[in-house]
Formats: C-alpha cells, structure tokens, sequence
C-alpha cells in the first residue's frame, strides 16, 4: 500500500516538473516572439504610408532602408517559423500581416526591386511575395513546403 502511495506521489511530482518546464519554454517563446514584435513597431513607425499605397514609387525610392529592414525582419521571422521557434498561434497573425503588407501597392514593387538588387538574400519572402494564401515556411503537416514534396 505504502508503495502505490509512493508511486502515485513521483507521478503526481514528475507531472508538476513537466508542467512547469512547459511553462518556462512557453514563456521563453513568447519573451522571443515580443521581440520582433518591438522591431516590427520600430520599422514600422518609420515606415511611411504611401508605402503601403499605390501611386508614385519615387516615395518607396526615398525610404528603401525603412522596406529593407521590414523585408529583414519577415525573412528572419520567416526563418525562425521554420525552425519552430515561432508558434502556430503568433504565425498566423503575422503571416496575415506579412501577407497584406507585401502585396499592396507600392510595397510590393518596392520589395521585388530590392530583392533584385540582393538575389538570394530574401529567399523565402520572395517565395511569399505575391501569394494570395497564407504561407508557412514551418515543414511539417501544416507547412507548404511539405505540401510542395508531396505533389
């Protein structure tokens, strides 16, 4: 009896240790995603609108190290997902985000002329660019590139 006691007490603690190593790792991934979240409102407040607008690319021309560094930060967020470091749930706001800011107006050019000009540096971006789906660089059941083996 004294045993099963015993046995139900080390579950019970190994239980708690695990819980607790999950939520160290779930806060370690968060205090990992808020930071691109910081540099993302730091470029972005320099970021002027008529990026986002179609009109006169000659705007876009004067700002290329404001787009650079957002093009950047998508690539490394981009890489990180792809790694796992990202989570399902914070991927899927910023893809969206991603997403909508590389294909409007005047951003999108912008992007394409500046990866001209650096071939190879934004790979994965320029794979993202122009897509009308939601793209995940993260492999695996839910990411586009183990869809792309299969087919």
């Amino acid at each position: 009896m004294l045993e099963s006691i015993a046995s139900v007490a080390t579950a019970i603690g190994v239980a708690i240790a695990a819980m607790g190593i999950w939520q160290g790792r779930r806060t370690e991934q968060l205090q990992f995603e808020l930071t691109f979240t910081e540099r993302y409102r730091v470029i972005s407040d320099r970021l002027p609108l008529v990026t986002l607008q179609s009109g006169d690319l000659s705007a876009t021309e004067d700002h290329e190290r404001e787009i650079f560094d957002y093009m950047e930060l998508c690539e490394e967020q981009m890489h990180y997902r792809a790694h796992n470091r990202i989570s399902s749930a914070t991927w899927a706001d910023w893809s969206i985000g991603i997403q909508r800011n590389l294909n409007q107006g005047n951003m999108h050019q912008a992007c394409t002329r500046l990866m001209n000009k650096s071939p190879h540096r934004f790979d994965r971006l320029a794979e993202a660019l122009g897509e009308d789906e939601v793209w995940d660089p993260r492999p695996g059941f839910f990411g586009r590139i183990e869809a792309r083996i299969k087919s």
